[in-house]
């Protein structure tokens, strides 16, 4: 039974769990100090980062700052046409179902000029409300922005807010990543250094376990993203996609990686 195990296991099996102990080794040996060094310090400071954004990202589009740079983006919008700075809403059947074309995607948009006007997005040029180009590029990011819960506001407010939650979101990573960095690397220097000298066995020996521990568990995180990267270009039912899935030390990972599924909310 062991043999046959044994002779089931792949190359892919005996690097993953090779990196990973080598990893577990060397913060055995180098204690917090070195598990907060390098690539170490780098992985921890941007899934630290991450972490923190989104958890605060909401309270911070509140701030004062934050709403006014929406409002500035939008602002700026305004000689880009009626097609864009007019509220736009859904086409709709007699039952007030929106008009879907053949892949789904709702099929028309328009926008009130008043006195009961109204004109299509598709007719937009003609009308006069945007140049060709700009009102085929209205229509792209209509069906991109605008559902049935949230149209009524203009196409320069949707794309003011998109452009305006990337900058802030950005922003406020780089601010974390900084400040958990300067943190981390003052804790090496001040703290994870002297408990790395310490005369004391029992110091000694926490630094070294405490080390140990957070160096596998960086590796194993970056091993989950590597894993997670082949399968979405391989996929798991042929060929080399189906090597790792059955991998018998790995495939499980590879099938349920938490890694995998972070990213797919990320990129869809």
């Amino acid at each position: 039974m062991t043999f046959a195990m044994l002779g089931a296991v792949k190359a892919v099996d005996v690097v993953f769990y090779a990196l990973l102990a080598l990893a577990f080794a060397g913060g055995l040996f180098g204690g917090l100090k070195r598990a907060f060094k390098g690539f170490y310090i780098g992985v921890i400071t941007v899934l630290a980062a991450m972490l923190l954004t989104s958890a605060t990202i909401v309270p911070v589009r509140k701030l004062d700052v934050c709403q006014d740079l929406t409002s500035s983006l939008e602002s700026s919008t305004s000689d880009w046409g009626q097609a864009f700075t007019t509220p736009i809403y859904i086409a709709r059947d007699d039952n007030g179902a929106p008009v879907r074309n053949d892949k789904g995607e709702i099929e028309d948009f328009y926008v009130e000029l008043g006195d009961g006007v109204r004109v299509s997005l598709k007719d937009a040029a003609d009308a006069g409300l945007a140049s060709k180009t700009k009102a085929k590029t209205a229509l792209r990011l209509a069906r991109r922005f605008v559902n049935e819960d949230n149209d009524g506001t203009s196409l320069a407010r949707y794309a003011a807010d998109a452009l305006a939650n990337l900058i802030i979101e950005v922003v406020t990573f780089v601010i974390y990543s900084v400040a958990i960095a300067v943190i981390l690397v003052l804790l090496r220097v001040f703290v994870f250094k002297r408990m790395h000298d310490s005369d004391s066995l029992a110091i000694q020996l926490t630094d070294r376990i405490l080390g140990a521990l957070v160096a596998a568990t960086v590796a194993m995180i970056v091993l989950l993203l590597a894993l997670a990267i082949i399968r979405a270009a391989l996929g798991t039912t042929a060929g080399s996609g189906k090597y790792f899935a059955t991998a018998p030390g790995t495939g499980y990972l590879y099938m349920h990686n938490p890694m995998y599924q972070l990213l797919n909310k990320i990129f869809g």
